[in-house]
C-alpha cells in the first residue's frame, strides 16, 4: 500500500467516524416512531459502529487525559494562570522550539512583551501568561494561536 493510498483510508475512515454523532441521534429520535424491528436493526447499527470506534476513542481519550494531566502540571510548576489550548502542540512538545527565527514580540489587547529570542513554545505560554496579566483580562485565559502579524511580531488570541 502507497503512503498516498494510507493517507485517503485515513480521511474516509475519519469521516465515517464523524457520523457517529448523527447515527446515534438518529436512533434516539426514531426508536419511539418506528416498530421495534426496524429501531432493532437501527440499535445493532449503532451499536456496531461504536464497538468499531470504542478502542480508537478509549485511546484518544488516555492520551488527552495524559496531556491535560501534564498541561496542568506545567501550569502549576511555573505557576501560569492560563490554559494551554492549542491541541496541535502536546504538554510534551512544550520544550521544541517555537519558531525558526527570533520572535520579537507578543502583543494582546493594548499590551506588547518585547522578547527578541529565539523561544520555546512553553516560553511562548509564559509570555502569553504575562501579557494576559498585564491586559487585565481575567475571562479569555485559553491560549488558542499565536498569529504572526509583523515578521516576529506575533499577536496572542485567547478564547474563553
Amino acid at each position: 500500500m502507497t503512503k498516498k493510498t494510507a493517507q485517503k483510508m485515513e480521511i474516509d475512515l475519519k469521516k465515517i467516524e464523524s457520523l457517529y454523532p448523527e447515527i446515534s441521534s438518529f436512533y434516539h429520535q426514531i426508536e419511539d416512531i418506528l416498530s421495534e424491528q426496524l429501531v432493532s436493526k437501527m440499535r445493532k447499527i449503532k451499536d456496531e459502529f461504536h464497538s468499531a470506534f470504542a478502542k480508537k476513542w478509549e485511546q484518544e481519550h488516555i492520551i488527552f487525559t495524559k496531556n491535560s494531566n501534564a498541561l496542568d502540571k506545567i501550569a502549576s510548576e511555573y505557576k501560569l494562570k492560563s490554559c494551554w489550548s492549542i491541541s496541535e502542540i502536546p504538554a510534551e512538545e512544550l520544550k521544541n522550539s517555537f519558531s525558526k527565527k527570533k520572535v520579537k514580540a507578543l502583543v494582546y489587547e493594548n499590551e506588547k512583551i518585547e522578547i527578541n529570542a529565539a523561544v520555546s513554545w512553553l516560553d511562548m505560554w509564559k509570555y502569553a501568561d504575562k501579557i494576559i496579566k498585564m491586559s487585565g483580562d481575567e475571562h479569555h485565559i485559553f491560549i488558542e494561536h499565536f498569529i504572526e502579524k509583523k515578521p516576529g511580531e506575533y499577536e496572542l488570541v485567547t478564547g474563553s
